[in-house]
This record gives structure tokens, sequence and C-alpha cells, in this order.
């Protein structure tokens, strides 16, 4: 098994460009356009040959994430991926699981309308589970930063076929 593996870079996180479409949701690209702070591909996917895995042995934040922007005029967005766990312990903050995430950010990249409900979250040993969560676009948002994540807890997170779809 051929695992690409990628080093945390706490300072990477500007260094993509946004696009208004998710790329490369399915990873069959491997990490490509995706920020990658903690994250491997692997050919344990639901669908096509990769997704992205994330272990954590000792308590971190840990994932790859993605910006995207939102079109004008764009009143609502369904984010939807697959999800499965192994071993994942809660954190000590009832966020501090294995997750699929969102946050809506401005111009400035400031983070807008506080955090919204993740889109998918798990605890323990899962099998692939669908998610997805629609959202209201909060006033002032210019993008979305989406991200698979561990966050601050241990076991291991994999996700795959995330997709994107805008409402008017």
């Amino acid at each position: 098994m051929k695992f690409l593996t990628l080093a945390l870079c706490a300072t990477a996180s500007a260094a993509l460009a946004a696009s208004p479409s998710l790329v490369n949701g399915d990873f069959e690209k491997e990490l490509s356009s995706w920020q990658v702070w903690g994250g491997v591909v692997t050919p344990a996917a639901h669908g096509g040959k990769f997704a992205v895995q994330i272990t954590n042995k000792a308590p971190t934040w840990s994932g790859v994430d993605q910006v995207i922007d939102i079109p004008t005029g764009t009143k609502k967005v369904k984010i939807s991926g697959w999800i499965k766990g192994d071993s994942i312990k809660p954190g000590k903050e009832k966020w501090e699981l294995g997750r699929i995430a969102i946050e809506f950010r401005d111009a400035k990249t400031e983070m807008v309308g506080g955090y919204p409900p993740v889109v998918g979250e798990l605890v323990g040993t899962k099998a692939w589970t669908k998610v997805e969560h629609t959202y209201d676009i909060p006033a002032g948002a210019a993008s979305i930063k989406l991200q698979c994540a561990l966050g601050n807890t241990v076991g291991t997170v994999t996700c795959d076929d995330i997709a994107l779809e805008y409402s008017k």
C-alpha cells in the first residue's frame, strides 16, 4: 500500500488561492488543492481510489482544509461527504471529535456568523457514514473554510467524496 505523507505546516494556510468550487473533494488527485496540517492519502476510500486520513496518537488539531469563494447572490450552501472513524476518543470539549466542519469568512478572512454546526462528526469506531448539512450564508460572508479534522483528540478519521452545492 502506498501512502503519501505530508508534514504539518502551520504557516501554509494562506498558500492556496480560493475558488468558487470545491476542488478535489473526492481526493482522486490525492491532496491537491487542500491545505494539509496533518493528513495522508489512503487507498481505503469510500469511492474511487483515494481518501484523506488523519491519525493522532496524542490530542492535537490535525486535518486538511480548503477555502472556497462564495458566488455573489448565494443564499444557502449544502455540504455533504462521507466520514468514518477508528478508535476516536472524545476530547475535553464536546466539539473535539473527528469531523467535517466549515467556517464562514469575510473578505478579510475573519470569521463571520459564529461557529456553525458541523457537517458531521464521529466518536469511536464507525463504518462509512454519509453526513450533510445545509447552511444559510451569513451576511458579509465571502468564503467558506471547509475541513476534515481530528479536533484535539486521538484516533483516526477518514473523509471522502465531499461535495458543495450552492442555492440562491
